[in-house]
């Protein structure tokens, strides 16, 4: 874990000095809250418009002197895409984040505004707030996150209006999830 904790730090140090508006997902996201053990790659959501910024930054920490060459998957629209290999960890970034689902299509859009900041090593490190990434595991049918985070979120609270938000009747969501949605905000203790 200390490949990717340094790999963080130095992630952070660099996207910060460029002012990039960034947060932190996904698995390691969860390792930051003590959610998950471990962690084994990086993946950063950013803004569309701090891209080439955020690019610059990722290539010039990059063994390979920039991005891998791309690997679309089928469950994602997403706009920005980008994989660096950083320090022996890979790191994904993007920005216009669309997972494709039985319902069409969700776009994520970072809100600077809901980011915490995680003190590590003595840089901050953005994080993306929990109910979001509960909601995209959902969408993703990565079972296993959603159901550690539904167990969290019992245990420790959540921010309903963050996880409310995403009813929002303009949101196209499958029945399914938008069910689990209502049930985290039930069963949620105040975050």
């Amino acid at each position: 874990m200390q490949d990717i904790v340094d790999c963080l730090t130095r992630v952070a140090e660099a996207l910060n000095a460029r002012h990039v508006r960034w947060a932190l997902g996904a698995s390691m996201l969860l390792y930051c809250h003590g959610i998950v053990p471990r962690a084994n790659d990086l993946d950063i959501v950013a803004l569309p418009e701090d891209m080439p910024l955020l690019d610059a930054a990722l290539s010039g920490l990059s063994a390979r002197g920039g991005r891998l060459p791309p690997s679309p998957s089928p469950g994602f629209a997403t706009r920005f895409f980008y994989e660096y290999e950083i320090g022996g960890v890979f790191v994904d970034a993007m920005a216009g984040l669309v997972v494709r689902h039985t319902a069409g299509e969700t776009a994520y859009t970072l809100r600077p505004e809901t980011v915490t900041e995680y003190p590590l090593n003595g840089v901050v490190v953005p994080l993306s707030p929990l109910e979001d990434w509960y909601a995209l595991y959902l969408l993703m049918g990565r079972e296993e996150k959603a159901r550690l985070l539904e167990a969290y979120f019992r245990a420790h609270g959540a921010d309903r209006a963050l996880l409310a938000a995403w009813l929002d009747n303009s949101t196209p969501l499958p029945e399914a999830v938008r069910e689990r949605i209502k049930t985290a905000i039930s069963a949620a203790g105040e975050g």
